[in-house]
């Protein structure tokens, strides 16, 4: 059955804006990783299997020996659907809920009247095609999806939906914490549980039973309505898909891995560990299945027992974070996946062995070769590795950091926003807590500047430390609203981006003056490069000389999630949301088209 986790349309960070050049790019398309976030699966009548994908919609193949393509004019997809008489239907951004009747080549529009995103399409055993937005609405088409109406009970979709028929005919659907059934082909609809778990998955069993997959494992519901969890010792955590070979035996997506179960249900084995984030399976010719999710496609064999990688042609990315190494490349994505290459962005391995799936908003780099990953949530967030990403471990005492710095050859310092600062005397094997008087005015940046000075920005003031972290004097005198202006290190110091004009630190005198031009839009991010600044503003992008910031436009703002920037000028900007999700910057090719240096 189709499985849509909403907990997987993640909260995204709040994007930087980056400009590039009109004449000729100056951020310049790099070859991004082999990866992709797959929400649905489907094989259609004539065995052609296709992808939904969380950003560019679609992809096809006629055969397993085939590379995956794209399909042209198809939004972002959510979910996919056919009926018995071979019409496909695919559910996603924009409300969108679009059918083809020739395999996926060419496909009609309608669109839910509620919201932005459609998150599940299914079709009933009596031909009613079933639709559900965002916003918890369903709606009910008897067209074959051409129109629709709102039914008067609502599947849940705060988590996930996923639907099925009981041996009986009746529907149920699960979402979130409850339970709800139609004996009328999905008319309307009545809770049957509420508040019993996070339900995410229904499959029927013989005599009218469900097997249902749970946040914490899986669960059996009698015809009577009794429920019992299955496999309690094995199958401990969420379940976010479920699959029944014709064999008898079952497939289980859970946070750990595959799990294979018996006819019986008795017994579940581990067959799949690691892979992780499957949203569906699709049965194979010859046996086997495909699990199709957000870390990708991989194949099993006919014994579900091994699994291995199967993109090929498939690479729309979702990139959240980038961090450098003096040879390597290293980007994230919203998944828990981390991609490393040695050869600026050309080609990329995969290197997230024992990252959980998680949101990996921030990677980072300390001078003795640790990395970090850090994962969107309160606790237990900091991921580490001592072998330049081949394994990862989890800091467990570790909040969410958003900085990490060194401080020198064993000190190293990290930021938790709005709390304060970490300290860390053993290159980052460990981590204490730093309590500074500036807590209290809620930290919001940490940075290293190019002296090796650290600074902190909090949303009152600035302060720096010249011994590693040891005090932190203030630092903010000339400037009239130094918590509002981001902080970046360039060529002859540290600039204060405000609104109109930037600011630059005078070390020697202990204070902050005007820096060159005003502009009229204010930048969101400065880069050093040789002897020139470039700022991205909200509408243009600027470049000037570092000794006087007499700035000049070289053309519009192109949208990034993140930055990170090499001793020796490259640039690299990941952007979550963008059809070209990774791009390097040289200081050559900012003046590549025009001739001249401003």
């Amino acid at each position: 059955m189709n499985c849509r986790s909403l907990s997987l349309l993640l909260v995204l960070p709040l994007m930087v804006a980056v400009a590039s050049a009109c004449a000729a790019p100056v951020w310049q398309p790099a070859a991004s990783p082999s990866a992709a976030a797959v929400y649905a699966g489907m094989t259609s009548a004539s065995g052609r299997q296709l992808l939904g994908g969380s950003w560019s919609g679609l992809y096809f193949r006629d055969s397993a020996a085939a590379p995956w393509q794209k399909v042209s004019g198809v939004n972002s997809t959510w979910s996919l659907a056919r009926d018995v008489g071979g019409r496909l239907y695919a559910a996603g951004d924009g409300a969108m809920v679009a059918h083809s009747d020739n395999d996926g080549q060419n496909w009609t529009y309608s669109f839910l009247p509620c919201c932005t995103l459609a998150t599940y399409v299914g079709v009933t055993p009596g031909g009613a095609v079933l639709a559900t937005g965002s916003e918890g609405q369903t709606y009910r088409s008897t067209d074959r999806g051409v129109t629709w109406t709102l039914t008067s009970g609502g599947l849940p979709t705060f988590s996930a939906t996923d639907v099925a028929a009981a041996t009986n005919g009746t529907l149920f659907a699960v979402g979130n914490s409850a339970l709800v059934a139609s004996t009328n082909d999905g008319a309307t609809w009545q809770s049957i549980v509420d508040g019993f778990g996070s339900w995410l998955q229904v499959e029927p069993l013989p005599s009218n039973e469900l097997l249902l997959g749970r946040s914490d494992g899986l669960w059996r519901r009698s015809a009577g309505g009794s429920f019992s969890q299955v496999a309690a010792a094995q199958v401990t955590s969420r379940v976010d898909a479920l699959y029944h070979a014709a064999d008898g035996r079952w497939l289980a997506a859970t946070e750990a891995g595959i799990y294979r179960g018996e006819a019986n249900l008795a017994t579940w084995t581990l067959v799949g560990a690691g892979v992780v984030g499957v949203q569906e399976f699709l049965p194979q010719s010859g046996g086997g299945v495909l699990a199709v999710g957000v870390r990708g496609v991989a194949r099993s064999d006919a014994q579900f027992q091994n699994w291995q990688e199967d993109m090929a042609g498939l690479r729309d990315p979702l990139l959240s974070a980038v961090t450098l190494s003096p040879a390597s490349v290293f980007v994230a994505t919203p998944f828990g996946e981390v991609f490393r290459s040695d050869d600026g962005g050309t080609t990329w391995t995969r290197r997230h062995a024992g990252l959980p799936l998680c949101q990996l908003n921030y990677l980072a780099r300390l001078d003795n070769g640790r990395l970090f990953a850090i994962c969107n949530r309160t606790s237990s967030a900091a991921y580490t590795s001592v072998d330049e990403g081949v394994n990862w471990s989890l800091q467990s005492a570790t909040p969410r950091f958003d900085g990490i710095v060194s401080a020198s050859a064993s000190v190293a310092l990290a930021l938790q926003n709005n709390v304060g600062l970490w300290r860390s005397t053993d290159g980052g094997a460990t981590w204490m807590r730093s309590a500074q008087a500036f807590d209290a005015e809620s930290p919001r940046q940490l940075m290293r500047a190019g002296d090796g000075a650290l600074w902190v920005r909090t949303n009152a003031g600035l302060y720096r430390s010249v011994n590693a972290g040891a005090s932190w004097p203030a630092a903010a005198g000339g400037l009239a609203t130094p918590g509002s202006q981001a902080l970046w290190p360039v060529a002859n110091g540290v600039l204060s981006l405000g609104t109109a004009q930037a600011y630059r630190y005078d070390a020697a005198g202990g204070s902050w003056s005007a820096f060159g031009d005003a502009y009229s839009s204010a930048p969101l991010y400065a880069i050093g490069l040789g002897t020139d600044i470039l700022l991205g503003t909200g509408n243009a992008q600027l470049v000037g000389d570092a000794a006087t910031g007499h700035w000049r436009s070289v053309g519009y703002y192109r949208w990034f999630t993140a930055i990170a920037q090499a001793a020796d000028g490259r640039a690299f900007g990941v952007a979550l949301l963008d059809p070209v999700p990774l791009r390097t910057l040289t200081n050559d090719r900012i003046f590549a088209f025009t001739g001249e240096r401003p």
